[in-house]
């Protein structure tokens, strides 16, 4: 049977396989290798479990904080696997280290790479390490799949080598299938027990990008805009995140403030509840502004700018291009009126089946 090998290792790349997955299992043999990049439970088990993802064959452990020594384990592991499986294609999801690592493993071993959310451009190579995995893993894949149009024309206008398509986004897809369970009575009784918040009276924000927390004096801003707003927030915090917030001056006076409610991170469907009971997202993922837009909820991106133009360019998406504490705390306290979000930019949620017939036709001829 052919043998397709799948590479993830943070909670984007798991909710992008997990409908990807599901199709490969009716048609290949597929082996999981979780990298291990994301390795806190509420970042990683719960969601092999809430998303139906049967156990990953290998599991790197994989959880440095150097890029260099990340990607480097990630990259001699991951050809290891490759030598022992011998699969006819590796499939790799976004822009991370281990996006990068497994593609370049692939690739000096002469094994075909799809490479499901190709084409983002944020054109921000120096602030950005994923900017540069997701550029240099477009350019060595066998076949791209492009999240929106835009993303598609993106990569046209690269001339990348690798074959072109825009599928939609397989985190659409999961959505689409997980968004009853989002108010099932279990996920209405966790949301209950986070904070007697009510439904639609507050803000959901989340912060990890490196710009934004490594550097004091703009984490010190991003706390000082959120206290200063006016409005009830809930904030799962990356554990990274907590630890650098905790280094900040203000952390004390932030963690302690009646607005502001500080939780673990959390699992595919808990975050999906708070997600469809807020009244906006606050973000610097590129990931949860997408999910802002499929829950229809108005986002303001804290980053200077975005992968996903057309939410921006539809009204429903505040990109802070400037960061100040007055810009910030006026757009997550600004009411929004009449927001657009009929765009089908990530498609039609049936994203994963194509791309898996796309694969085995390739396959196909490949073997001719």
């Amino acid at each position: 049977m052919i043998k397709i090998v799948t590479v993830a290792g943070n909670r984007p790349q798991f909710i992008k396989l997990a409908p990807v997955s599901a199709e490969i299992q009716k048609k290949f043999s597929q082996v999981i290798v979780h990298s291990g990049q994301h390795y806190d439970y509420n970042m990683s088990d719960i969601f092999f479990s809430q998303l139906d993802i049967r156990r990953p064959d290998y599991n790197l452990n994989v959880s440095e904080k150097s890029h260099a020594v990340q990607t480097a384990k990630i990259l001699v592991e991951i050809e290891k696997i490759l030598l022992a499986e011998k699969p006819e294609l590796i499939i790799v999801f976004g822009d991370t280290n281990t996006t990068l690592a497994a593609a370049l493993a692939a690739v000096k071993l002469h094994i075909p790479i799809a490479h499901i959310e190709a084409g983002p451009r944020m054109r921000d190579y120096c602030e950005s390490p994923e900017e540069a995995n997701r550029l240099m893993t477009d350019h060595i894949s066998h076949l791209l799949f492009a999240p929106t149009k835009a993303c598609a024309d993106n990569l046209k206008n690269e001339s990348v080598f690798g074959s072109v398509y825009f599928s939609g986004d397989t985190m659409y897809d999961t959505f689409v299938k997980m968004k009853n369970t989002f108010r099932s009575p279990e996920a209405t009784e966790k949301f209950e027990k986070i904070k007697c918040f009510a439904e639609g009276d507050y803000v959901l924000m989340t912060l990890h990008r490196p710009l934004n927390v490594d550097d004091p004096r703009r984490l010190e801003t991003i706390m000082k805009a959120v206290m200063d707003c006016g409005e009830k927030i809930i904030f799962p915090a990356h554990p990274r995140t907590r630890e650098m917030m905790k280094r900040c001056r203000s952390y004390e006076k932030f963690s302690a403030h009646s607005n502001v409610t500080l939780i673990e991170p959390q699992g595919y469907i808990e975050l999906g509840a708070l997600q469809s009971r807020c009244k906006k997202i606050v973000t610097d993922s590129g990931g949860v502004a997408k999910e802002a837009y499929f829950n229809q909820k108005p986002c303001v991106t804290v980053y200077p700018m975005t992968p996903w133009p057309e939410t921006f360019e539809a009204g429903c998406n505040t990109v802070l291009s400037n960061l100040s504490a007055a810009s910030l705390a006026a757009a997550i306290s600004r009411r929004e009126i009449s927001l657009d979000f009929t765009g089908n930019f990530f498609g039609n949620g049936k994203s994963a089946s194509y791309i898996v017939k796309k694969i085995e036709k390739f396959i196909a001829a490949r073997r001719k």
